[in-house]
């Protein structure tokens, strides 16, 4: 197995999301003793941008996104429209947010990932949630609690 971690936090120290999906890789290699991973951490070594003018508008993730989509490498054009390419694969998305916005109108990165990684061919996605974290103390303790749980759930499928 080859597990791909990519950290795309701003923050080089003390992040949330960092924390989540250092969980999905302890429990993946767990489960996978013999497991590689590559660690592709954004906050210490960005992506390098397309040109100065798509620095500006694009954040780390959407400009590693944009790199990796790449016609006949990650998917190909169809005469029904684009096939991903990336298929078989398991994919975990962790996220961290302050507040909670799971399953809402507000959550913009959970759709949008699913959109860009089925473009890929990725469908097999588990969404590992920690919410709440601005929210206090207890709400964040209980943010972590969840994010255990969904990963618990995410790996009784496996």
């Amino acid at each position: 197995m080859n597990v791909l971690q990519i950290n795309a936090s701003a923050r080089r120290e003390g992040a949330n999301s960092t924390r989540v999906a250092n969980s999905i890789v302890a429990r993946l290699q767990s489960e996978n003793p013999s497991a590689s991973l590559t660690l592709r951490d954004f906050s210490g070594d960005p992506h390098p941008a397309l040109d100065e003018a798509a620095l500006g508008a694009l954040t780390q993730l959407k400009n590693w996104i944009d790199a990796i989509a790449r016609n006949g490498v990650t998917f190909r054009y169809t005469a029904t429209g684009p096939k991903g390419l990336l298929t078989g694969k398991k994919v975990y998305v962790a996220l961290a947010r302050g507040g909670r916005y799971r399953e809402t109108e507000a959550d913009s990165q959970a759709p949008y990932l699913k959109t860009v990684l089925g473009f890929l061919g990725m469908t097999d996605l588990h969404f590992i949630y920690a919410e709440g974290l601005n929210m206090g103390p207890e709400s964040a303790a209980q943010g972590f609690a969840q994010a255990a749980a969904d990963l618990a759930a995410a790996f009784a499928f496996n």
